[in-house]
């Protein structure tokens, strides 16, 4: 249910077309809180299917895209819908509290 993307070209493809909400993951395999985070990530993922799209990247593989968003640290999750963004997160996030801003974004 989340889709992984390798470069910005990727995602700009994604974002440009895309009429809903997005939720990017940037994060690496050797970071545990990204690995503590993925499964939340899934759950969700899977539960908005519908309505928001999940997107992936290595952020040690995608540089460019890390440059463009000015992402600092892994596990990162930048939210965007209707061409801004609309929050930021850095850190674990807990399932309730990612829950809440997507439930606020889809109202």
């Amino acid at each position: 249910m989340i889709k992984e993307i390798t470069s910005a070209d990727e995602f700009a493809e994604i974002y440009n077309v895309s009429d809903k909400p997005i939720i990017l993951d940037f994060y690496t395999d050797t970071c545990n809180p990204c690995r503590s985070l993925m499964p939340i990530l899934e759950k969700l993922a899977f539960e908005y299917r519908e309505t928001i799209d999940f997107i992936k990247t290595k952020a040690n593989e995608n540089i460019e895209l890390v440059k463009q968003l000015g992402v600092a640290s892994v596990p990162t999750l930048i939210i965007v819908n209707k061409d801004k963004e609309i929050e930021r997160t850095k850190g674990v996030i807990t399932e309730k509290s990612l829950r809440s801003k997507i439930e606020a974004i889809i109202k």
